[in-house]
């Protein structure tokens, strides 16, 4: 599932939080929550490269190269990168092949702002960076119930950025 379950007026929202979305994507995947016997929801939000559309977050900041770009220093997020989840996914499979329910997992809180001027700084976009506060928003999620079930610890914004530097040749040699 995904953030987007929420619309964001509070923020560190909980499994129990009552989601909020009044768009049809956020209620269209509220009501997609798989619950009941052998059922693992993982509740999340995902950055990372594409190879083909080149539309979501990370691949249109890459596409400013150069270019002035507002940031969102009020629009909070605590997504993880598409190879981290992956890894944990695995680690699930693994270690807690039983594990049911609905669980969030998240890194720390950041703007979307500091996190475009971190992508800009690993990556070397180059991209002339404007702090724009007018625009607010907090879907962050708080996963201390998966931190207590599983011993998850968040990966650190440079952390996951690093890896996605780590990958750029492959999807710089297919632009």
């Amino acid at each position: 599932s995904t953030d987007c379950v929420f619309d964001g007026k509070i923020g560190n929202y909980s499994e129990n939080s009552i989601a909020s979305a009044s768009d049809h994507y956020g209620q269209s995947k509220f009501l997609g929550e798989a619950s009941g016997v052998n059922c693992l929801t993982l509740r999340l939000s995902i950055i990372g490269r594409e190879i083909l559309s080149k539309t979501e977050l990370v691949e249109w900041f890459l596409s400013q190269k150069g270019k002035a770009v507002n940031g969102y220093g009020k629009v909070y997020y605590t997504g993880l990168t598409t190879r981290f989840v992956a890894n944990e996914v695995n680690r699930i499979i693994e270690k807690f092949p039983t594990l049911t329910g609905l669980y969030q997992v998240a890194a720390e809180k950041i703007s979307k702002y500091e996190l475009l001027k971190l992508i800009n700084q690993k990556l070397n976009n180059q991209a002339e960076l404007n702090n724009d506060s007018n625009k607010k928003s907090d879907k962050s999620l708080n996963c201390d119930l998966y931190v207590a079930k599983t011993g998850f610890k968040k990966p650190t914004w440079d952390e996951m950025i690093s890896d996605l530097q780590s990958d750029n040749s492959f999807y710089e040699a297919r632009t």
